[in-house]
C-alpha cells in the first residue's frame, strides 16, 4: 500500500480516536515503536504514536519515512499556549517549528539553530493553506497559524518561559516533538504540517493542572482537524 499521509502523536490521547477509525487496519512492531498502516476518511496512512520527546519523535519519524515514504506528515496532538489571546482548545498550524533548547551561538549559529541545519523548518505551504482554509467542528475554536516551538522541557516556571520569550519573541505555542519531527522531514525532504491544539496557557505555575484537565479535550480538537485535513 502506498501511503499517502503520516501521521504521528506523542501520547495515547491524541491518536486512539484515529486508531479506532481506521479500516483495514495492520499494525508494524519495529523496536518499542508501533505502526499502524491503513485507511482513515478515505486515505492510505501510516499512525504511530511516537512517545513524549524529541528524540522519540525524531526516531519514530525516520523509521515512518524510511519504511513506507509517506508523501507528507501530519503532527497531531496539544501543546502550551505562549499568546495571552490563545484559548484552551484553539488550534495552532505551524508556519514554522525550531528548537528552543538548542543553543551553539559560541560558534556563530543562531540561538535555536544547529549546526548545518537552518534557523528554522518551514511547514509546507500548501498544507497550511489547504488547513488554514477549514472550520472546526465547534465555532468558539480559533484556528491560528504561528511559530512553534519545541524543547525537551514541560514549560510552566517563569524563568523558562521569559527565557523563552527572550530568545524568541513570536512563538505561538510550546511543546516537545515537532521541531523534531520537522528536522527529520526536512532531512528527508517530506512536506510536513504541525496541528497542535492549546491544553494550557503559559504563564500560570499550576499549568500542569490545567493541562491535566484539559488535554483529553485539546487533543479531541486536534484529532477532528486532522479528519478533515484528511478529507479534503
Amino acid at each position: 500500500m502506498k501511503i499517502q499521509v503520516g501521521i504521528i502523536a506523542a501520547m495515547e490521547e491524541e491518536c486512539k480516536g484515529l486508531i479506532k477509525l481506521m479500516q483495514d487496519r495492520r499494525e508494524t512492531q519495529m523496536g518499542a515503536y508501533s505502526f499502524h498502516t491503513g485507511l482513515l476518511e478515505g486515505k492510505s496512512v501510516c499512525l504511530l504514536q511516537c512517545g513524549i520527546g524529541k528524540v522519540n519523535a525524531a526516531v519514530g519519524t525516520a523509521l515512518m519515512i524510511h519504511t513506507w515514504h509517506p508523501a507528507s506528515i501530519l503532527n497531531t496532538g496539544v501543546a502550551g499556549g505562549f499568546l495571552s489571546s490563545l484559548k484552551i482548545g484553539d488550534i495552532v498550524l505551524s508556519t514554522e517549528v525550531l528548537h528552543h533548547d538548542v543553543d551553539v551561538t559560541i560558534f556563530d549559529y543562531k540561538i535555536g539553530q544547529l549546526p548545518g541545519e537552518p534557523e528554522s523548518y518551514k511547514a509546507d505551504k500548501d498544507l497550511l493553506r489547504k488547513a488554514s482554509a477549514l472550520s472546526p467542528r465547534d465555532p468558539a475554536i480559533h484556528l491560528i497559524p504561528g511559530k512553534i516551538a519545541s524543547g525537551d522541557i514541560f514549560v510552566h516556571k517563569d524563568e523558562q518561559i521569559q527565557k523563552i520569550r527572550k530568545d524568541f519573541s513570536d512563538v505561538t505555542a510550546v511543546e516537545m516533538e515537532s521541531a523534531a519531527i520537522a528536522q527529520v522531514c526536512h532531512s528527508f525532504k517530506t512536506p510536513f504540517l504541525i496541528i497542535r491544539a492549546i491544553s494550557d496557557v503559559t504563564g500560570d505555575e499550576e499549568n500542569h493542572v490545567s493541562y491535566d484537565e484539559f488535554m483529553p479535550i485539546a487533543a479531541k480538537n486536534s484529532i477532528d482537524m486532522v479528519q478533515k485535513i484528511l478529507k479534503q
